[in-house]
């Protein structure tokens, strides 16, 4: 089992890379709604791949996990974006 940030990494495709961290913070958000229905009041760090971003699909899937996250949840949530590439470019910050 691979856990942390280590579950998100990019590798080749950033299409997969998306998929693979939109699908976790969809686990992420879901847990922190039941946490919320049960009276906790807590708040969520979640680590975003900035491969996740580079493209409009990898935008498209990622932006999709969080418009399923409740209005009443997404002050909760605070993104952290990682693993950038090396040299980091203008062209790519731009992208994402």
């Amino acid at each position: 089992m691979v856990r942390g940030k280590g579950a998100l990494r990019h590798h080749d495709d950033t299409q997969i890379t998306a998929e693979r961290n939109a699908e976790i913070l969809t686990r992420a958000f879901a847990d922190l709604t039941n946490a919320g229905k049960q009276g906790h009041r807590l708040d969520l760090i979640v680590p975003v791949n900035s491969f996740a971003l580079a493209d409009s699909e990898g935008v498209t899937a990622i932006v999709g996990a969080f418009r399923r996250l409740g209005a009443e949840h997404r002050g909760a949530v605070i993104a952290e974006l990682y693993q950038f590439p090396s040299p980091l470019t203008l062209d790519f910050l731009d992208r994402i």
